[in-house]
């Protein structure tokens, strides 16, 4: 196979066209609010586009009329504009591709209409497509709750510290009543583990995160066993698969890189050190010659597959890098 490396005028035609992609989300912003309709927004959009001398990538895509895609609380990505009106609290993701001297821009960027705090509230414990936005299941989804917590946790936080005793105590226990039902409705007897969703025996790598938002802590029994049976049935070898069950494509075939560093950070936190270093520098060992990892990988050849390069597995390496890295204090006062 061939690769061609661009030169400096390709790379920087690149860039503008990313830069102008980013900024009409920028200037969208300001018109996100309720009643607007994504219709209007994907006009708003169109026009910004032109006005900048650049030509949507998508509008007369295989007919497809929009300059936007635009999907609105637990809908899958790809959305339609449409004339349905923005409520407050609407949480809505616009993806916006722009051509600029043939160069193309793609970016997308989460929006929220008005206040989130009472939509975190209201779906907190409804169905939806979860975290890996399921096209066949609407379901409560473990993660989707608890971030829906971590929402309303955050909330009575920040009321806290700026004295506002009531709204701190009505986030309070909006976020207690959240936490109190997710630990019982994703928690599985029979597996010994939480949980996809609320009443599924399906596993889900996702559940490592708990610790993470702050819903339960790591040395508690019901995460060290979700643990243990993510372990026994997630792994492949040295890689962990998102989940094990049939999803809209069937039976999964790669393990999502970011999902191994989830691994390590519940490792780390329960004192498996050496064992997780171990893990993170074999991971580090799939990167391509510029250190960056895709989506999934083959769990039987080490092949990437997915998207490339994937934010969320650079992510994943750059904070699990940053759990597992000694201190300054430790390397100069502590010995």
């Amino acid at each position: 196979m061939t690769v061609t490396i661009k030169t400096g005028a390709e790379i920087e035609g690149m860039r503008v066209a990313g830069r102008l992609a980013a900024d009409i989300l920028d200037r969208i912003a300001a018109e996100v609010i309720p009643g607007a309709t994504t219709a209007e927004l994907d006009a708003r959009v169109h026009a910004m586009i032109g006005e900048a001398g650049a030509i949507s990538a998508t509008v007369g895509y295989k007919g497809y009329k929009h300059a936007t895609c635009i999907s609105i609380n637990h809908v899958v990505c790809h959305g339609i504009p449409s004339d349905k009106r923005l409520k407050e609290g609407d949480i809505l993701n616009i993806d916006v591709t722009v051509i600029v001297d043939g160069w193309y821009g793609d970016t997308s960027r989460m929006f929220v209409a008005g206040p989130p705090g009472r939509k975190a509230e209201r779906l907190a414990l409804t169905p939806d497509a979860g975290i890996w936005e399921y096209r066949g299941r609407s379901h409560v989804h473990t993660y989707s709750a608890a971030m829906c917590w971590a929402g309303c946790s955050r909330l009575a936080a920040i009321a806290s510290h700026l004295g506002l005793a009531d709204r701190a105590a009505y986030w309070s226990d909006t976020a207690h009543k959240i936490q109190t039902t997710l630990l019982e409705q994703a928690w599985s007897e029979k597996r010994g583990s939480f949980t996809a969703g609320f009443g599924l025996e399906d596993l889900d790598a996702s559940a490592l995160l708990l610790p993470e938002a702050g819903v339960i802590e790591p040395n508690d029994p019901r995460f060290v066993k979700t643990v243990a049976a993510i372990e026994r049935e997630l792994l492949r070898g040295r890689h962990v698969m998102r989940y094990a069950n049939h999803d809209d494509f069937g039976m999964p075939e790669a393990a999502f890189l970011t999902c191994r560093f989830w691994l390590i950070d519940a490792w780390w936190w329960l004192g498996r050190h050496e064992e997780a270093r171990e893990l993170f520098v074999d991971a580090l060992g799939y990167r391509n010659r510029y250190g960056l990892l895709a989506e999934d990988i083959d769990p039987h050849n080490g092949q990437l597959w997915g998207n490339f390069p994937q934010t969320y597995s650079m992510a994943g390496l750059i904070l699990t890098a940053m759990r597992l890295s000694r201190s300054w204090e430790d390397k100069y006062w502590r010995g």
